[in-house]
């Protein structure tokens, strides 16, 4: 089967990272959804039915102090949908999409910074 472009968009700024794990809506219902990180540190959540109007779903402006690095989900199918986070400001942080706040955050003891570069969950 051939793929076919659908849709094209563009935006004002570049995206750093990206994952459709997180594709449950907050009505629970499977959706079309990419979760973004930025080079400004911020989190979005795009609905791809509705990419062209240019409003995320799901914004959280500075999620980090510098560039999120990487991004992963998983979706809410069974519970809550979760999307996890890392960035050059060297935090981990879990994020529950169903709220605009941060629900985890991990970082060094001694408040090292160092880059974070891959965030994974397990069976996702």
């Amino acid at each position: 089967e051939t793929l076919k472009l659908l849709s094209r968009s563009t935006k004002d700024f570049g995206f750093k990272c990206g994952t459709f794990g997180q594709s449950y809506n907050r009505e629970n219902v499977s959706s079309k959804q990419l979760a973004t990180g930025d080079f400004d540190g911020n989190l979005y959540i795009w609905d791809l039915d509705r990419i062209n109007d240019n409003k995320p779903v799901y914004e959280i402006k500075k999620a980090h102090n510098k560039i999120i690095n990487c991004i992963d989900g998983i979706s809410g199918k069974y519970g809550a949908s979760e999307i996890v986070t890392g960035s050059r400001d060297g935090c981990v942080k879990l994020w529950d999409p169903r709220t605009d706040k941060c629900v985890l955050e991990m970082k060094s003891a001694n408040n090292e910074s160092r880059d974070c570069w891959s965030v994974c969950f397990g069976n996702s």
